[in-house]
């Protein structure tokens, strides 16, 4: 008789997050602060967003907006003709200004720019606090790493695709 495995796998479908630069507005946390006149600004496109004041609806583009990502999900950050001048990475810095701090753990394609994409997925690893920055200060914000992201807070899930494979020996 002839025996039949079968292996089911779930593989990681990457949440997109848009970048864009944009002049600060009057009601961003470091207007007027020495630092860049300009702040990044992501758009949730498959994932809410965190905002000074809650979630920001799924296709909204927020300015600086906080991120609470969870470890083992994928994201891409995917530039939206940002400046060279003002290269996108991850960091261990919350104010930015420096790319002495820039996290490489989980991290492809570090120091983005232009329509390039950062992929980054948290592992146990990455700390609990991190921040997306640029080499000019003050143009980024807090993102906080978590296991899980409680059920009542998001809409947010982590999306998989399962693949089935039957081999029949």
């Amino acid at each position: 008789a002839a025996a039949t495995t079968t292996t089911t796998t779930a593989t990681l479908v990457p949440l997109v997050l848009r970048v864009y630069v944009q002049p600060k507005e009057a009601s961003h946390p470091f207007f007027g602060l020495p630092g860049s006149p300009d702040t990044f600004a992501i758009e949730g496109v498959d994932t809410d967003v965190l905002t000074r004041t809650g979630l920001a609806v799924r296709g909204s583009i927020v300015q600086s907006p906080v991120l609470r990502l969870v470890r083992g999900q994928r994201y891409v950050f995917e530039m939206q003709n940002t400046p060279s001048s003002t290269p996108f990475f991850l960091s261990s810095s919350l104010v930015g200004g420096t790319d002495s701090a820039v996290l490489t753990d989980g991290v492809t394609n570090s120091m983005v720019s232009g329509t390039q994409s950062l992929i980054f997925e948290p592992t146990a690893a990455t700390p609990n606090l991190i921040s997306y920055q640029s080499s000019v200060a003050r143009m980024g914000n807090l993102i906080i790493v978590v296991d899980a992201l409680p059920e009542a807070t998001s809409t947010t899930t982590v999306a998989t695709t399962a693949a089935t494979t039957t081999t029949t020996t």
